[in-house]
């Protein structure tokens, strides 16, 4: 019987390190989605009439129209977020306060994987899924209209999971812009454009602690299990089964921790394991992000 306990002991290890990977993997892919999108505040003042961090839309607009004559391109979208505004459904006689979110750029920087609204489209709007209950009591609200702030505003697609309402800022809008979000591959390439960003725009940039969080998962994710195993090894070291299995399991997650540390995950796996390139690409990058973080 003990013998039986120790292997089902083992064997819940087992599905408690499947559930560990599981939803690691599945928290990990929800900040990555973000991580390549660096979110910044603007804070050097264009207005001493209102005493506000930001830009001008005329002067954000300008900025990315110059951007698109370049032969390559910087991706980024300015942005400013206002608490508690009204929208209303004049339809159904429905209102309700949510944040509205300005932009003046593409809004796939800001919600990857949705719906993009573009500079152009500033009589288009995106809402959240919750939004949408409110003031519709159903989601499937492509093409109907809401107002804000007097003006008509067609609903161009639905982000998931939120409370909001974007549009974009005409351009003769006296709102600053106090915020900007750019697309960088890494580390060393987002620095880059934000040094760019301050040397051609004028901008003063401070960067959000986003792309911090995801490297502070992975390594969590990576050192959590190390030192649980090395307790459960270290209280199971008189008993020799006991301790083998606790070695197997040890491994097993030592290779999980591996794979959130080097952000190795089945959709990014190469055609062949022995593919070097690969592994060698892997192994810099998560050096690159451990150095980072230190």
């Amino acid at each position: 019987m003990k013998k039986l306990g120790r292997w089902v002991l083992i064997f819940l290890l087992w599905m408690g390190m499947m559930a560990y990977l599981l939803i690691g993997k599945r928290i990990l892919d929800e900040i990555s989605q973000k991580k390549k999108y660096t979110e910044c505040s603007i804070e050097n003042t264009q207005s001493r009439e209102k005493e506000e961090w930001g830009i001008y839309p005329r002067d954000a607009l300008s900025y990315l129209e110059k951007e698109e004559k370049k032969d390559m391109p910087l991706s980024f979208t300015f942005w400013r977020e206002k608490k508690d505004q009204t929208v209303e459904n004049k339809e159904l006689f429905r209102s309700g306060t949510f944040p509205v979110v300005e932009i003046c750029g593409n809004s796939s920087l800001l919600f990857p994987g949705e719906f993009p609204l573009k500079k152009e489209d500033t009589e288009g709007c995106l809402i959240g899924e919750d939004t949408a209950w409110q003031l519709f009591g159903d989601t499937n609200v492509i093409g109907k209209t809401l107002i804000y702030r007097k003006k008509t505003y067609s609903i161009q697609g639905v982000l998931a999971k939120r409370d909001i309402f974007v549009c974009q800022a005409s351009k003769g809008s006296d709102l600053l812009f106090n915020n900007i979000t750019f697309y960088g591959d890494n580390y060393l390439e987002k620095e880059k454009i934000k040094e760019q960003l301050e040397n051609e725009y004028s901008l003063s940039l401070k960067e959000s602690p986003k792309y911090w969080y995801y490297i502070f998962t992975r390594a969590a994710l990576f050192l959590f299990p190390m030192c649980l195993m090395a307790c459960f090894l270290f209280l199971s070291r008189k008993k020799k089964i006991l301790f083998k299995g606790m070695v197997f399991v040890t491994v097993l997650l030592l290779a999980g921790g591996i794979v959130f540390i080097f952000d190795i995950t089945p959709d990014k796996l190469p055609n062949r394991l022995s593919d070097v390139d690969f592994w060698i690409e892997a192994f810099q990058k998560g050096k690159e992000d451990l150095f980072s973080l230190l």
